[in-house]
């Protein structure tokens, strides 16, 4: 109950809102319908810091999908996994009517867990009092079935690969608008959890895993209990191959790689007289891919830091020798906007994709008003349009000042690499203009990357 309270407790980060071209959501008013990503004892441990905070009200019905996510998945495997979720779900809403969805085998041990926790038997279909559905289920293919399009509900997703395959079946079947929230996911959240609080252990296994010598530092970076000191926020290494000498610049996992250290590792690289720098991180800017077609530096490599699953962990963290994988994401799109000739109160807003870094995406939206905190896409290449579109023409309401437009990526594992641009109108005047964007951006064009 500690992450229901306190200063450590749980909170649900909104990510992006999808918005149904017809029917606007008002800003102030959250969605009725959720997607919380992470692990389910963590979601429902942020939603009933929400009711206490006086937030929400408790769900009406929890959906408790309890199939096994895979052949080795046992019950008795499955029971340790939700046990914690059974005691928090008996504390958000003790009055909710509990629906399970299991084998028909399995029924007889799984009703012996939950009068452990007092619940009452278990249900199959039940209606429940009016409200807010809780859905839960291990394997999030399972989810879609279970959130009907004209209720209200809460579905809580186990991985980001899971999530984005949920996102992607709720737009393909046209769903209304609907929230996706991360829960646990800030870098502060995660190294509490997984580096036992203890950054600089990690930064060094890390290292360590990626085969670097370290370089000694100036100062010491550590207290007495291996804490980070101030200013110990990056951890340095060489590697030296066929007399070339090349930089390992290490992130801290409680902080999101980005611009800054791009920066900073660029400058370290060239008063070390180094040929080029690898950075390793373990939390991305979604803007970072942007930043690095920018540069256009060769000398500059960013690669992800991947970890053993839990499963295969010890006490401490332990780093995947073969999980340093190059960052990838969309990298460059061209803007236009341009009012129009015959209603001077509309503007088209013209987008095309250009090049991307690894693997292309499953989707992509564009937010022509983003407020650099939670992405509101109108429009979404698997909804309004089809597989492998790379160009859109937006109508909207015409807007004497700059737009900040956001174009924002997803793919197939759920990680996401956003775009982000100021654009100035351009006055309509002599003969009309194709909207088709160049291959290359002119000089005098008035859209500005933002950093």
């Amino acid at each position: 109950m500690e992450s229901s309270t306190g200063r450590n407790r749980e909170r649900a980060v909104p990510v992006e809102l999808v918005l149904a071209p017809d029917d606007p959501v008002q800003q102030h008013r959250a969605p009725a319908r959720r997607v919380l990503c992470g692990a389910p004892a963590l979601c429902v441990a942020a939603l009933i810091a929400e009711q206490r905070q006086g937030l929400g009200a408790p769900p009406g019905r929890i959906v408790l999908d309890l199939h096994p996510a895979g052949d080795d998945d046992t019950l008795a495997t499955r029971l340790a996994r939700w046990t914690p979720c059974f005691a928090l779900l008996r504390t958000l809403a003790p009055e909710a009517a509990l629906v399970v969805e299991i084998p028909a085998n399995e029924h007889g041990p799984v009703q012996l867990v939950l009068d452990a926790f007092g619940w009452p038997e278990v249900r199959r279909n039940a209606s429940g009092r009016d409200g807010t559905v809780l859905l839960i289920a291990d394997d999030a293919s399972r989810l879609p079935a279970l959130a009907l399009a004209h209720t209200a509900w809460i579905a809580c997703v186990r991985e980001s690969a899971g999530c984005a395959a949920l996102r992607r079946t709720l737009l393909l079947r046209g769903d209304t608008s609907f929230r996706i929230e991360d829960v646990g996911a800030t870098p502060a959240e995660w190294t509490r959890r997984h580096a036992a609080a203890q950054p600089v252990n990690a930064m060094h296994a890390a290292l360590a895993a990626f085969g670097a010598r370290p370089l000694s530092m100036s100062a010491v970076c550590t207290t007495a209990a291996g804490r980070r000191r101030a200013g110990g926020d990056v951890l340095l290494g060489e590697i030296v191959r066929e007399g070339e000498r090349t930089l390992v610049w290490v992130d801290a996992p409680d902080r999101r790689t980005g611009e800054s250290t791009l920066s900073r590792a660029i400058t370290r690289c060239e008063h070390g007289h180094y040929s080029r720098v690898i950075v390793l991180g373990w939390h991305f800017r979604a803007t970072l891919s942007q930043h690095l077609a920018m540069r256009c530096d060769s000398r500059i490599d960013v690669r992800a830091i991947a970890c053993l699953p839990r499963g295969e962990r010890g006490p401490s963290l332990r780093v995947d020798p073969k999980g340093f994988a190059p960052v990838g994401g969309l990298s460059q799109a061209w803007v236009e906007r341009e009012r129009s000739r015959s209603a001077p109160d509309v503007e088209w807003l013209v987008v095309q994709l250009g090049e991307t870094r690894g693997e292309p995406p499953q989707d992509w939206a564009v937010d022509a008003d983003h407020d650099g905190l939670v992405f509101r896409g109108g429009w979404h290449a698997l909804r309004d349009a089809h597989a492998g579109v790379r160009t859109v023409r937006l109508r909207l309401p015409w807007q004497a000042a700059p737009r900040r437009v956001c174009i924002r990526a997803l793919d197939a594992q759920g990680r996401a690499s956003e775009l982000l641009f100021v654009v100035h109108a351009q006055q309509a005047g002599g003969p009309a203009q194709p909207h088709a964007i160049p291959a290359r951006a002119p000089a005098s064009a008035q859209v500005e990357a933002l950093c």
